[in-house]
């Protein structure tokens, strides 16, 4: 049985008098499966959003990959008494965050303003959206893109 702990135990959505959804079953994986069309995002997702929305003293990250995701997003927080928690990074917010600068100017625990660190967290972004094939990787492109950042 693991361990309680109250964040991971609130109630984000109930099914039934029984059957509910909480945010540690959300953290170990849900999946919510349809056709095109069938309401997925409209219905489950927004179910499971308001749930996530309603938790008091919470936080997260959302990241959506269309503009009409984040405009609802906007309008879930909205209708939860949340827009004021809310800080969009988009091209029309002005907002923007420098992950590099962070990792390697502002980072405050171990490994923080080390180079290699920052190489290795670089290198990791470099791979965001790389797809791999099967197991095969390249450690010649991989050695060269830290070499090429170590020497800079």
């Amino acid at each position: 049985m693991p361990s309680r702990n109250d964040m991971l135990d609130r109630l984000v959505l109930a099914l039934s008098t029984s059957d509910y959804l909480d945010t540690r079953a959300l953290c170990e994986g849900c999946l919510i499966t349809g056709a095109p069309g069938s309401g997925k995002t409209s219905t489950s997702g927004k179910q499971l959003a308001y749930g996530l929305l309603s938790i008091p003293d919470s936080g997260g990250l959302i990241l959506t990959a269309k503009a009409e995701e984040t405009h609802n997003w906007i309008q879930y927080a909205r209708a939860c008494g949340r827009e004021r928690d809310l800080l969009v990074f988009n091209a029309e917010s002005g907002h923007c965050f420098d992950p590099l600068h962070y990792e390697y100017s502002l980072r405050k625990d171990r490994g923080a303003g080390d180079m290699e660190s920052t190489i290795d967290f670089f290198s990791t972004l470099v791979s965001i959206g790389k797809k791999e094939v099967g197991h095969a990787h390249d450690p010649f492109g991989s050695a060269a893109t830290s070499n090429s950042c170590a020497t800079a």
